[in-house]
This record gives C-alpha cells, structure tokens and sequence, in this order.
C-alpha cells in the first residue's frame, strides 16, 4: 500500500514537473537568429538588458558575471583600479588585458567603450615616440570600440564614435601623413573592421586616390552604419542629431582637402569635391528635429522668406500704413545720436554708433502682432490670423533654421563645395602645391611664379564668390601670402602696393595679431617701362648720347 502510494506521488510530481516545463520554455527559452525567444528574452532585446540572442551571448562574459555572485560593483571597483595602476606604470600589455576583463564584466556599459577606447587613442598612444608604435595604439582604441558595437547594437553612438575616431584621430593628428599612409596598407586592421563591425572596405566608395582605403571614407561608412540604425528606430541619446547628421558629409569635405594637401589636384580632386557637394546639399534636405518638437530642413529657408513676404504683404494689406506709423512712433522715441546711428551706413559707422545701432534694434522691432491690434473691426479677425501665422513663421521656424545653418556653417560649406570644383580652384591650389616645392628646392624665382599664378585663380574666385572670403583667407590664403612673402625677401622685393588679396591679407595680419606689412610700390603693368629705360633723348640735356655718334668715330 505504502508503495503504491510512493509510486503515485512521483507520477503526480511527474507530471506536475511535465506541465511546468510548458511555461517556463514559453517565458526563458533563449532567441535565436530565426526565433524572437520567449518573453524574458524579448522583453531583455526591448529593454536593450543584455545579449538576448543566442549565439551572441559571450560565454566568458555571462561566466564572469555568475562567479562574482552579485559583487560586480565591488569587481567593477577593483578593476578600474588595477587599470589605473598599470597606466600609472606604462605596463600596457597588462592594462589592455584589465580593459578586455572589464567590459566581459558588463559589456552594456556604453560609458566603458567611450572612455576606454579615447584612453587608448588619445592618451596610451601618446606615450610613444615612434609614429608607428602611436598608430598601433590608436587602432587598438578603434578597434577595442568597434568590439563595443557588438554589444551594443542598439546605441549609433557608438558607431558613430568609431566614424569619428577614424577619421579625425587618423586623418587631424600632427602625424597625419603617416597615419593615413600606414592604414592604406593595414590589411589586418581593414579584415577587424569587417569581421568586428561588419563594415567593408573594400566598397568603392571607401577608396582613395590609389585604390586603396581611406580613412575618412570608412569613417564615412561608420557615420552611414549610424544613421542608418537611427532611421530604423533606435536611439540617439546625448547628441544634437543636427551635428549627428553632419558627420558624414563632413567626411566628404576632410577626404578632398586631406588628398589636396597631399598632391592630388587633377579630376579625382574636382570629383572627391563635387560629390561632397551632393552629400551637402542631401544633408539640408533632411528632416531633423528640433528640441522644441518641431521638425526643420535647412534647405526651407528660400521658402520660409518667401512666406515670411506673402504674409508680410497680406498683413500689410489688412492693415494699410500700420506699419509706418509704428516706425516712425518709435523711432521718435530715439535720441539723436541713436537715429543718426542708424541713418549712417553700416561701412561708415563708428565703433560708438555700432554700439548704440546695437541697443536700438529691439526699441525699432515691430511685432506683426503690434501691427494686427491697429486693424479696424471688419479686418481684425483677418489681420490677427495673419499675424500669429507671420509670428510662428518668424520665431520658430525660420530663427531656428537660421540658426541650424549658423551651427554648421551651412551657407558657407555649401559655397566652398561649389568653389572647389571649378577650375580656377583647382589651378589656384596646384599652383601653390608647386610653389611650396619650388621653396623647398631654394628656387625662389619658380617658387614667387607660382605664387602669382595661384594668387590670380584665387583673385577670380573671389570676385565669383564674394561670401568666401573672410573663411578661406583667415585660415588658408593668409598663410600662404605669408610664404609668399618670405619669397619676396628672398629676392630683396616686397609686396606692391597693388597686390590684388592685399585687403583680405591685412585683415588677416589684423586678426592674427601681426604688424601691417610695408608695401612695396605697385607691379608695373606690362606696357609699362620704368623711367630709368626711357631713351636719353628724350631727357633735357644738350649732350649727345654715345650710342648716336657716327660709326667708325
């Protein structure tokens, strides 16, 4: 009797144990890349908890965190420590291991694989003198980052940084030459990228000048990867997505000033600028939303000022001479030296009246909203409709996309494309390229040619696109003058005094805090002759120049 009692209890416990195993694989059962999982595992890939797929999951990872026994802040702690202390001793090979044994410890920490892979980049590569030894260490930090992407596929922050590192770190450092020469060849770093990050760079639209990779073109496809995981749903935390979205455009720009600077001006130049045109102005044409919940393309602002005039003259029209008649109300209210500020054109204006005109400008504003209340009864509901549509045009949509093309500098970048691609730019720019050459070779005669060539395409460039003066000069041009000075001295001349950048060099010598060069006289015009070469006998002498006595005397 006992026994069968015994027996049916276990067939009881059997199958109670039989039924249960039905919830518990419906709740736990792991995903895989054909199944979504049960609920926990989905619920974990939502949330962005851990690696929910199996396959993904990092075996020494999940062991790591079972044999702390929930003391992973405590390992966390002594962890950072140990990392700490290696820096401090310069024992690098230990201090990568410690990095690798923190994130196995929790590999969704983003924070870890930010901080961790600029400490490499930036902060471990500097420790060395060989640029070689520096480069190593900075695709250590590049490439300990890419391995943070797997981990975290669901922040393009990360692939973002990695876009960043690739391009800026390789592409800014003062070995820059050597950087980007060394990752044309780096056949191992180039296999990581695509086994670590999936990321090839093979395509041809990540390929230089020579064929082979380049670095802001892959750090272009990491910015592309980014965007890419935006535009499906995932999360942009802690970044403006105005600069976000600029990334990668910005790459197209560095890689045609980068292959610039180091001698490629011929069609592959025009064309590495006329596609990072293309990217520019699909940039502007991207909706990107704005922290007060609108959503703003800075390609509108051609079409918001042509609203901002139809609603203007429909407010106008409701409303006939309201507007003048506040005009003159509070400019009465003025006082003398500040209405004669403000009739005095801007070039001409003291440095006072800038000042006054500048406290003046909110006294002198009308609001559509002043010139709607001066409506008569029949019109007031047409001109108050009018109004408030005039005023989120003006305060809202067209002030931010002002200032979204401010940030970035769009107007300005959008020119310099455009620029770049003619030929008078390209010119200008091999022009100055020989010039450098020609000094570096102690040919001051070749190298103040060149120059002069470069400085007549630059001098065209800038009558075809005024707006770009004040940037290039500043940064670019100015320098270049300043060589070209040099050569000068060389040849015990100076500048004339009718050099054709001689406005813009002055305000660059202004802005950088140099003394006003001392011009020279002007460049004499080709039909010209100086007065020393004009035939004696037109002098007022009555001797006899030597060259007419008779032949034979």
């Amino acid at each position: 009797m006992n026994r069968n009692r015994s027996f049916q209890r276990k067939i009881v416990y059997g199958a109670i144990i039989a039924l249960l195993a039905f919830p518990l694989f419906y709740l736990g059962h792991p995903a895989s890349p054909k199944e979504q999982g049960g609920v926990l595992a989905q619920m974990r890939r939502r949330h962005n908890l851990a690696q929910a797929t199996l396959g993904d999951i990092d075996p020494a990872s999940e062991t790591m965190k079972l044999v702390t026994l929930g003391l992973r802040p405590v390992a966390w702690i002594a962890l950072m420590e140990r990392q700490n202390t290696y820096k401090k001793k310069e024992d690098w090979d230990s201090l990568a291991v410690t990095l690798n044994q923190l994130t196995k410890l929790d590999p969704n920490i983003v924070q870890v694989w930010e901080f961790q892979a600029h400490n490499l980049s930036y902060n471990v590569s500097v420790e060395f003198d060989d640029y070689r030894h520096r480069y190593l260490w900075v695709t250590k930090g590049i490439d300990f980052l890419v391995r943070g992407t797997q981990y975290n596929r669901n922040e393009p922050k990360l692939d973002r940084y990695v876009g960043w590192y690739m391009g800026h770190k390789i592409g800014k450092s003062d070995e820059q030459r050597q950087f980007r020469r060394l990752f044309r060849t780096d056949n191992d770093f180039h296999l990581a990228l695509y086994q670590n990050g999936g990321v090839t760079v093979e395509q041809p639209d990540a390929q230089g000048p020579d064929g082979r990779p380049d670095n802001w073109l892959v750090g272009r496809q990491w910015y592309v990867k980014a965007q890419e995981g935006v535009k499906q749903g995932r999360t942009l935390r802690g970044m403006s997505p105005l600069l976000f979205y600029a990334d990668g455009p910005m790459a197209r720009i560095s890689y045609a000033t980068a292959i610039e600077e180091e001698g490629v001006l011929d069609e592959k130049a025009r064309i590495a600028w006329e596609k990072a045109g293309v990217d520019w102005r699909l940039y502007g044409d991207l909706t990107i939303p704005h922290s007060t919940g609108h959503t703003l393309r800075l390609n509108d602002l051609e079409e918001l000022l042509k609203s901002q005039a139809e609603l203007n003259a429909k407010l106008d029209e409701a409303v006939p001479g309201a507007r003048e008649e506040l005009r003159q109300a509070k400019r009465s209210r003025l006082t003398e030296e500040q209405r004669k500020a403000v009739d005095t054109p801007e070039a001409d204006r003291t440095p006072a009246q800038q000042l006054a005109v500048f406290e003046t400008v909110q006294k002198l504003f009308i609001s559509p909203l002043e010139i709607a209340a001066k409506a008569s009864d029949a019109n007031r509901t047409r001109a108050r409709d009018i109004a408030e549509r005039l005023f989120q045009l003006e305060e809202i949509q067209l002030a931010h996309t002002r200032a979204y093309r401010q940030q970035v500098n769009y107007e300005y970048w959008g020119m310099r494309c455009e620029l770049e691609q003619t030929s008078e730019a390209v010119d200008a720019r091999r022009f100055l390229f020989e010039a450098k050459k020609f000094m570096d070779a102690a040919d001051p005669e070749s190298a103040k040619k060149s120059f002069e060539k470069s400085f007549d395409n630059w001098a065209l460039l800038m009558e075809r696109f005024p707006a770009i003066e004040d940037d290039i000069s500043f940064t670019e041009l100015g320098k270049d003058i300043a060589l070209y000075n040099q050569v000068l001295g060389q040849l015990d001349l100076k500048l004339p005094a009718d050099f054709k950048l001689r406005r813009m060099y002055e305000r660059h010598l202004e802005r950088s805090g140099l003394p006003r060069e001392i011009f020279g006289p002007p460049s004499r015009k080709p039909e010209e002759k100086p007065a020393a070469e004009k035939p004696a006998a037109e002098k007022p002498s009555q001797e006899k120049p030597a060259e007419e006595k008779p032949a034979g005397s």
